[in-house]
C-alpha cells in the first residue's frame, strides 16, 4: 500500500535544516532531495524561470521542486513522479485552484502536459518556509495552549469551509499541519481531498501514517475498503492531532496513549479537553453535529476559562502600564484568536487611544476589508463595547454611496469588532500631505458630494461630530467618503468630543450640539484641503475659542489667493454664532455649488503646483500639532 502523503512541502532554508538532516528513515512521509529526480531531468521550464536547489518526496505519489519565478520568487512545482497518476494531479490541482483559505497554500499556475517544452503536467504553488507538527514535536516539544487553539482554529476553520461544499479531506494526521518561522499556519494533505472518482483505483492513505477514525477499524481487521472519509472522520483526525500537539506525542505511533499524556498536563483546562474528548467519541453520532459547532463550542469555552488568559486564546490579563510592546503584542494575538475563523489580519491601518484599524482578508468572500475593534485596554468595557456596537448599527441605518457602509458586526470571545470596505485611497489628510493644497477642480465636486452624503445622516437623525480630513477616505475611484462615526450622536446631546482642529466652538464648550457642529468641520475641512493649512492653529481649547472668535485671517498668503465667492462662503460655514452660519446642511450645499461652479467657469481658484506643496508640508505640521481628540463628557 502506498505511504501516505501530506501535500507538497520543502525543508527550510535555514538552520532547521538540521533537523530535517538528522530525521530517521521511516520516522516521516517525506525525504529531502538536492538534486533533481529522474522524472524532472527532462523539463524545461519557461523563459525566465529557474530551478532551485531543494525538494522534498512526499511519499511515493507526489514531489515538490524549489522553482524561482520571473518575479524572484522562491515557489513549489508539485508533480506526480508515476505517469499513471497525472489526471489525478490535474485534479489536485484544479480543486486547490478554487479553494480560499488561509491555511491552504495558494495555487498560481498549472502546466498541462507538453511534450514539445517538454514540461508537465505540474501545479506550482507557494512555498512553505517551515517545518510540520510531527517534526516540531520531535524537535521542539509540545504546542502551547495558546499555540494548539490556534491550530484548531485555523485548520478548523478550513475543514469547516470544505464540509459547507460536500467535501472532505480525509488525510489528517501530524504530517498535515506546517507552522512556518513567522507563525503562519498550513494545511497540507490536498492530494487525498478529491472525490473517489478523482482517485487511482485502490489508492487510499497509507496507514503507516494515517490517524485511523473507530468506524474504519473494522474494515481494516477484514482487509476490506477501510477508508471512507466523512465530515465526522475529519473531526476525529482533527481532534487526535490537536491532542497529540498538546501531549507531545504523535498520535499514528502513540494512539490513544495520546490522551493519557493530554490528562497528565496539569495546565490545559478541562474545557478544552471535553471539546477533543468529544471530538475523539467512539461513536460518530457522540462527536459535534458539525465542524462550525466544535469551533463555536471551544470559544464559549476558552471565554470563561479564566486560567487561558493572556495566552492568546481567551480573556486577556491587563498588561503593565507601559508595556506597550507587550501589550500590542497581546492585543494582536487576541484579536487574531477571536476572528481568525472569518477573517485573516494583514496589517493594522491605524490604532488610537479607542481602537485599532486592520487590514484583514475576509476568508468567506476572499476579499479585503478594514476591521475595526476595540483595544485591550477598554475591551472588557461595556459601555466601550455598547459604543462600537451603536456605531455600527448608526452607520448600517445611512446608506449612502458617499458614506462607508459597515459590513459586519460580531462579539466573539469578548472582542467587539465590525469590518468596513477596505479604501485603498487613504484619507484626505494623507493626500494633502502628499500633494499640498488641491485644487478647486477637485475639491468643488467632491464637497458638494460629501455635502450631500452629510445631509442624508442628518435627515436619518445623525451627527457626526468629528469631520476632519482623517476621517475623510478615498475609494479606489478616488471620491472622498464618510468614514468613523464613532462619537456620532443626535442632535440636542451634549458633551466635549471632537478633533480640536476642526471642532465647532460649541463643541469645545461641551453645550448641546445639532448638525451644526457638521457645517462648521465641512468648512474647515475645505479651508484645509485648498490651502493644505487648518483655519486656526492652536494647542488648548481655550486658545482654539478665542481665535474662532476672532475669525479667519484672510491676509495670509495661502488664504488670500482663495476666490472671493470661496471665502465668503468659508467665512459663514466657520461663524462664531450657530445662528450665524448656514440654517440646513442642505443650504450650504447650495451655496457652495453656486461658488465653486462659478469660480470653476471664470478659471479661477488654482494655485500653483510649488505653493501648493510648500502649504501641504506646513498644513500637516498644522494638523499634526492640533490633533486634540476630546473625551466625551456627557452632561449630567
Amino acid at each position: 500500500m502506498a505511504s501516505m502523503t501530506p501535500d507538497p512541502i520543502q525543508r527550510p532554508p535555514h538552520a532547521a535544516n538540521a533537523d530535517w538532516a538528522a530525521e530517521p528513515a521511516g520516522i516521516s512521509p517525506y525525504r529531502i532531495t538536492t538534486e533533481r529526480p529522474a522524472h524532472l531531468r527532462d523539463w524545461r521550464l519557461p523563459r525566465q524561470w529557474s530551478w532551485g536547489t531543494d525538494g522534498v518526496w512526499i511519499g511515493y505519489h507526489r514531489h515538490t521542486q524549489q522553482v524561482i519565478d520571473p518575479l524572484g520568487r522562491t515557489l513549489s512545482l508539485v508533480t506526480a513522479p508515476d505517469p499513471a497518476h497525472r489526471e489525478w494531479l490535474t485534479a489536485e490541482a484544479r480543486a486547490l485552484g478554487n479553494r480560499r483559505h488561509r491555511s491552504i497554500p495558494t495555487t498560481y499556475v498549472y502546466w498541462p502536459r507538453d511534450d514539445e517544452a517538454p514540461r508537465g503536467p505540474g501545479y506550482v504553488r507557494h512555498w512553505i518556509d517551515g517545518i510540520p507538527l510531527s517534526m516540531q514535536l520531535r524537535t521542539q516539544g509540545p504546542d502551547t495552549i495558546g499555540q494548539a487553539m490556534t491550530r484548531l482554529r485555523i485548520v478548523g476553520s478550513c475543514l469547516a469551509m470544505l464540509h459547507e461544499r460536500d467535501e472532505t479531506h480525509g488525510a489528517i494526521n501530524c504530517e498535515a499541519p506546517w507552522m512556518t518561522r513567522a507563525g503562519e499556519h498550513y494545511l497540507l494533505g490536498w492530494q487525498w481531498a478529491l472525490p473517489p472518482a478523482a482517485l487511482p483505483p485502490g489508492k487510499v492513505p497509507s496507514l503507516q501514517w494515517t490517524v485511523v477514525a473507530p468506524e474504519w477499524r473494522q474494515a481494516i481487521a477484514q482487509g476490506g475498503d477501510w477508508w471512507r472519509p466523512t465530515q465526522a472522520t475529519d473531526q476525529f483526525q482533527l481532534g487526535a492531532v490537536i491532542s497529540a500537539s498538546l501531549a507531545g506525542a504523535t498520535w499514528e505511533r502513540d494512539g490513544e496513549d495520546v490522551l493519557a499524556a493530554l490528562d497528565a498536563r496539569g495546565d490545559v483546562p478541562r474545557s478544552v479537553r471535553e471539546v477533543l474528548r468529544r471530538a475523539l467519541s467512539t461513536d460518530p453520532a457522540a462527536r459535534f453535529p458539525s465542524m462550525a459547532a466544535l469551533l463555536e463550542t471551544l470559544d464559549r469555552a476558552i471565554g470563561g476559562e479564566s486560567s487561558l488568559a493572556g495566552l492568546g486564546v481567551g480573556p486577556v490579563a491587563a498588561v503593565p502600564d507601559g508595556d506597550r510592546e507587550t501589550a500590542a503584542a497581546w492585543q494582536e494575538a487576541r484579536l487574531r484568536a477571536a476572528t481568525g475563523l472569518d477573517y485573516d489580519l494583514i496589517e493594522q491601518l491605524g490604532r488610537g487611544a479607542y481602537g485599532a484599524v486592520w487590514r484583514a482578508r475576509d476568508l468567506a468572500l476572499d476579499r479585503e476589508v478594514a476591521l475595526k475593534a476595540l483595544n485591550t485596554g477598554i475591551a472588557q468595557d461595556q459601555a466601550a463595547i455598547a459604543r462600537l456596537r451603536r456605531e455600527a448599527r448608526l452607520v448600517a441605518s445611512l446608506a449612502h454611496p458617499r458614506i462607508i457602509p459597515v459590513l459586519e458586526f460580531a462579539e466573539r470571545q469578548g472582542v467587539a469588532y465590525f469590518t468596513m470596505p477596505l479604501t485603498p485611497g487613504g484619507s484626505l489628510a494623507d493626500r494633502v500631505a502628499a500633494q499640498g493644497a488641491l485644487p478647486l477642480s477637485e475639491v468643488g465636486p467632491q464637497m458638494d458630494a460629501l455635502m450631500d452624503a452629510v445631509a442624508s445622516a442628518h435627515a436619518a437623525g445623525v451627527v457626526h461630530r468629528d469631520l476632519k480630513p482623517e476621517n475623510i477616505l478615498l475609494d479606489r475611484n478616488g471620491d472622498w467618503c464618510v468614514g468613523d462615526f464613532g462619537i456620532a450622536a443626535a442632535p440636542g446631546e451634549s458633551g466635549a468630543a471632537g478633533t480640536l482642529a476642526f471642532a465647532a466652538p460649541e463643541q469645545l464648550r461641551g453645550v448641546p450640539q445639532d448638525e451644526g457642529v457638521d457645517r462648521y468641520a465641512m468648512a474647515a475641512v475645505t479651508f484645509f484641503a485648498l490651502t493644505g493649512h487648518l483655519p486656526f492653529v492652536a494647542h488648548d481649547p481655550e486658545l482654539q475659542l478665542w481665535r474662532q472668535e476672532q475669525g479667519i485671517d484672510w491676509g495670509t498668503s495661502w488664504a488670500s489667493r482663495l476666490p472671493g465667492p470661496i471665502r465668503a462662503w468659508i467665512t459663514r460655514g466657520l461663524a462664531f454664532d450657530p445662528a450665524e452660519r448656514f440654517e440646513s446642511t442642505a443650504a450650504m450645499r447650495e451655496a457652495w455649488g453656486e461658488g465653486w461652479r462659478a469660480v470653476t467657469e471664470e478659471g479661477g481658484g488654482e494655485g500653483g503646483e510649488e505653493e501648493r506643496g510648500k502649504d501641504g508640508l506646513r498644513g500637516l505640521r498644522d494638523l499634526l500639532k492640533a490633533s486634540m481628540i476630546f473625551r466625551e463628557k456627557p452632561e449630567s
